[in-house]
């Protein structure tokens, strides 16, 4: 194969009868409904409710 051959153009090819299917409206972005993310994590939650309950249960008891 020559260099000749290997640059030939392709012509373009349009139909004249048929569905042409244009691709212009895909190209917008599709955006979806925002996702609420809490602020801590359940587990984080979690853990500090265990700490605050054991910080609880030392603390004396202070009678008068």
């Amino acid at each position: 194969m020559s260099e000749r051959e290997g640059k030939k153009k392709l012509d373009l090819v349009l139909p004249n009868e048929g569905i042409v299917f244009n691709n212009m409206e895909t190209e917008k972005p599709i955006l979806c409904k925002p996702k609420i993310l809490p602020l801590k994590s359940v587990a984080l939650q979690r853990q500090l409710d265990l700490a605050k309950q054991a910080t609880q249960k030392q603390e004396p008891t202070v009678i008068e």
